[in-house]
């Protein structure tokens, strides 16, 4: 969790979740792309979140960083779109890992990390260009109609 009301304090946060959410990613595509293009039939996945549609303030940077990964993500697969690669974005919803370990309500319902995995194969087996794996999507919607209740809704106390 970063404060952002405290101005200070932020900057190994920030370099660590912008390295590891979106550097660390594109490099890993772009030093793969000319392999994978060779390839009669290839996909690149790339992980994001449903907070890339709104964010949780208590995580800024990772929300951030994810925000960058999903519309590189989306300029890939236009640039790509008349080639057989394909490029697949999964965006996970919250998943109950080491990472939210005793950080969540006991009301806030997380998907198990098999249940997020099979979600996320069921669509790269399906060649679907954006998997919204669990309620991900949800925020998708919240941000298009309603963006200020669902940044209420995302960030309640």
């Amino acid at each position: 969790c970063v404060d952002l009301s405290v101005g200070e304090g932020y900057e190994a946060a920030m370099a660590a979740d912008i390295e590891l959410n979106f550097v660390a990613p594109v490099a890993l595509c772009q030093g793969f792309l000319a392999h994978l293009r060779e390839q009669p039939r290839a996909a690149m996945v790339n992980v994001t979140t449903g907070l890339a549609y709104l964010p949780k303030a208590a995580y800024p940077f990772y929300c951030a960083a994810k925000t960058a990964l999903h519309s590189y993500t989306q300029s890939l697969r236009w640039t790509l779109r008349h080639t057989p690669l394909e490029v697949i974005e999964v965006l996970m919803p919250l998943v109950d890992t080491a990472f939210h370990e005793g950080r969540l309500p006991q009301t806030t319902k997380a998907l198990t990390p098999a249940q997020a995995a099979g979600q996320a194969l069921r669509g790269i087996a399906a060649s679907t260009a954006q998997i919204h794996v669990g309620k991900a999507g949800i925020l998708k919607w919240f941000a298009a109609l309603a963006p200020a209740k669902g940044l209420a809704v995302l960030n309640k106390d």
